[in-house]
């Protein structure tokens, strides 16, 4: 019963009466990894062609707009206006979602973790799911290293994502990674991977700087911070966070030789003094995890976002666009 309400508050007859009520707005949708069909799952990894079939979907019920669109009188049509971001800055957004972004003429806003960018040092989060995934582990015990022992459900879905969570949340309670709490759990977890791991490793890198150059010659990608080693902003102090505000901006404005105005919060953790580091580093626009629709006249360092995830099915992908059209709803 629960699944069949979900699915019929999934109508895209309520998007459009949702999109008639926007006035002006913009539903700003937050993507993730772009996998290739068949690859192991996510919880925020969507395969190519299911991203393919969305973006046919999404451009039925409204058009896609760039950045320069948020605060911007809407279309005269009254049609439903779509930002697409990326976060992280992974390989496969050049690789896998590019092209399917040509195909529809869809621009995106990519938001790049730049020192991955630099190093490309995978990204601790993959550092800790690409074992687990790839080598079908069904527990990890994480005593010695300071957390506790976890079971992973078989078979590969949601219910074995929810025990992925559950250990990501743990990791994040401990700090940013450099910290050694953090950094002996990561060591852990590596040493549970083998050759499908390094596999999997390799086919979700960060992006390089001649990668980010082809994508902004695409005419349809433009780029922002999502700061410089992901790290949780909310946890740094002033010294720290404002040199990583910075030298993220630096780098992809003279990676791309483009101005970069726009920045995604890591996590969604996002407050007052988080806000106002950003603008003083020369950002105009930040974007949080809050799902709503972006409305004329509100904070523009707080921009809402809705989450697209990986089980985020053909007849449940207008779900949270609902929620955040109709009921201004945080979270999925």
């Amino acid at each position: 019963m629960k699944s069949f309400a979900k699915r019929l508050a999934a109508s895209p007859v309520l998007t459009r009466l949702g999109a008639a009520r926007a006035r002006g707005g913009i539903l700003i949708l937050n993507y993730h990894d772009v996998g290739a069909d068949g690859q192991p799952s996510s919880w925020l990894r969507v395969p190519q062609g299911e991203f393919d079939r969305q973006l046919a979907r999404l451009g039925r019920i409204g058009e896609f707009v760039g950045p320069d669109a948020l605060g911007a009188e809407g279309a005269r049509d009254g049609r439903l206006r779509l930002l697409l971001t990326f976060d992280d800055g992974y390989v496969n957004n050049y690789r896998l979602a590019l092209p399917v972004l040509r195909r529809h003429g869809a621009p995106a806003l990519f938001f790049v973790s730049t020192w991955h960018a630099q190093t490309q040092e995978p990204f601790w989060f993959d550092r800790v799911v690409s074992p687990i995934q790839a080598e079908g582990l069904a527990q990890l015990d994480l005593r010695e290293v300071g957390l506790r022992q976890y079971r992973f459900r078989a078979p590969d879905g949601p219910g074995r994502w929810d025990d992925i969570q559950r250990l990501l949340v743990d990791i994040k309670a401990l700090g940013n990674p450099g910290e050694a709490a953090v950094d002996r759990v990561l060591a852990r977890c590596a040493a549970a991977g083998g050759a499908a791991t390094a596999r999997t490793l390799a086919d979700c890198r960060p992006l390089a700087p001649d990668e980010l150059r082809a994508m902004r010659d695409s005419g349809l990608c433009r780029f922002g911070s999502h700061a410089h080693r992901h790290e949780i902003l909310t946890l740094l102090d002033d010294a720290a966070l404002a040199g990583g505000l910075a030298a993220s901006r630096s780098f992809l404005e003279q990676t791309l030789a483009l101005p970069v105005e726009d920045i995604a919060y890591p996590n969604g953790d996002v407050d007052a003094r988080v806000v106002a580091a950003a603008r003083a580093a020369g950002y105009r626009r930040g974007y949080t995890v809050r799902a709503a629709l972006s409305r004329p006249g509100g904070d523009p360092l707080l921009l809402p976002r809705v989450l697209i995830g990986g089980y985020d099915t053909p007849s449940l992908l207008f779900w949270p666009l609902n929620r955040a059209l109709l009921c201004g709803a945080g979270g999925k």
